[in-house]
């Protein structure tokens, strides 16, 4: 899961002029029996492209890895009484409830949207009949004041919530961390797979480096020089716009975790002390910059 920079302020054109006021005055008055149009897809989907890179804000697949990239609702437009509320359908054309999702993780959601706090059932309105701010952007208190499980990639910090294990499987570090897994199916066998491949393929080259080190093919100079670009391969490589960026920026903050791992108990410690003097000397040349 990915975290993205969304300016709440800066709308769209066509989801903030006169004829978005008039469907948004029509969805209050037929309220659930609205029927939505794709309004907020077309006017959305190029500006939500590009804030996420492309990418599924949940699993951060792309088009390149067969699915369907889609204009999602954070909260559901539409509801059913069996997931607890009949949806947020004053939010259906609203641009801090849209987010980029691919089919797989929507068609696990759906209108899934389960809150700990008290459920905003119908907006305030204001004297000309529209939503009051406090109902309508995601980031107001009234809204954040639902606790809602599911993560939003808008406004938190997945890192906090949310791991990643050795094994390419996603462990949920707080509730609702647990239930955004849950709801989007995070660890379906193949997001698992190919964050472990990621992994895998980092740290082989390492192995390679200390085979050839160990039969005494290179010096210690040259190991550690060698160890230090892949490092900084993988420093450079958790750029936003990368497929499961997230990995690599786990890699970086936790490399000692899948150093112990997948490298044998020598190789991992030398790593690791490599990796600690590489740190140091990133934040020495910050300080002198």
């Amino acid at each position: 899961m990915i975290e993205v920079k969304k300016d709440y302020s800066t709308i769209p054109t066509g989801l903030c002029d006169d004829g978005h006021r008039a469907i948004l005055l029509k969805v209050i008055a037929e309220k659930e029996n609205h029927k939505f149009t794709s309004l907020y897809k077309d006017k959305s989907k190029h500006e939500l492209k590009a804030l996420y890179f492309e990418k599924c804000g949940y699993c951060e697949c792309n088009g390149s890895s067969g699915y369907y990239i889609q204009v999602d609702h954070y909260r559901p437009k539409k509801g059913k009484p069996a997931d607890g509320h009949t949806g947020y359908y004053w939010l259906g054309y609203e641009w801090t409830n849209l987010i980029l999702c691919c089919n797989k993780c929507n068609d696990k959601k759906l209108a899934k949207f389960p809150i700990k706090g008290k459920r905003i059932e119908h907006p305030d309105l204001s004297a000309e009949g529209l939503p009051e701010s406090h109902h309508l952007i995601a980031s107001s208190a009234e809204l954040l004041n639902e606790d809602p499980l599911l993560l939003n990639p808008e406004i938190d910090k997945p890192a906090d919530h949310i791991t990643l294990l050795p094994n390419g499987e996603l462990l949920g570090v707080t509730d609702r961390g647990r239930e955004t897994i849950e709801i989007c199916d995070l660890n379906r066998q193949k997001l698992v797979l190919d964050r472990k491949d990621k992994i895998v393929k980092f740290f082989n080259p390492i192995k390679q480096y200390f085979y050839e080190y160990n039969l005494g093919n290179v010096g210690e100079e040259e190991l550690k020089r060698n160890i230090e670009r892949h490092l900084n391969f993988l420093f450079e490589r958790y750029s936003p716009k990368a497929q499961y960026s997230m990995v690599w920026k786990w890699m970086w903050y936790k490399f000692e975790i899948y150093a112990k791992h997948y490298l044998e108990n020598d190789i991992a410690t030398a790593s690791i002390r490599y990796y600690i003097e590489f740190v140091d000397m990133l934040e020495t040349n910050r300080i002198q910059s």
